[in-house]
């Protein structure tokens, strides 16, 4: 993995230091990929090897930005909706066979509130597979904590 340095302000390090449990390097390499996605992803299109390039970067932008959405619904929901035996179902599924790939899956494994996610969030995402991971990984976040 390559290492490089960059230089922040005194004010911004002291800030940083209060989250420790911030990933600030991992944080970092997100914004950074975030960046070249957007930049790819409006390049002048000249020939088919440019399209690629293009449509892969608004894939990836696209994928991130789904999985983020899903990330926040599946925080709100096992904060606020949750039981804990929901939680343990999506862990134990999940560690048996894999995160489910759709919407369909997913509401099979909680009982409680899932049809108003549905409901409140944007059409657009709700049954990728990106917007599940990032649902499962917020809720499993949260059932971690709890057993802390």
């Amino acid at each position: 993995m390559a290492r490089i340095n960059i230089s922040i302000s005194d004010e911004l390090k002291a800030r940083m230091d209060n989250h420790p449990r911030v990933n600030w390097s991992q944080t970092a390499s997100e914004l950074f990929l975030n960046k070249i996605n957007e930049i790819e992803s409006s390049i002048e299109v000249k020939n088919m090897t440019d399209a690629i390039v293009r449509l892969k970067a608004s894939k990836a932008k696209f994928t991130d930005e789904t999985k983020e959405q899903g990330y926040g619904y599946g925080l709100e929901w096992a904060m606020e909706t949750a039981d804990y035996e929901e939680l343990l179902r999506i862990q134990k599924a999940v560690e048996e066979q894999g995160a489910p790939d759709n919407l369909r899956d997913l509401e099979r494994l909680i009982t409680n509130d899932m049809y108003n996610i549905y409901i409140l969030s944007p059409q657009i995402g709700i049954d990728d597979p990106a917007f599940i991971d990032g649902f499962i990984e917020a809720a499993l976040e949260v059932l971690k904590k709890a057993d802390e």
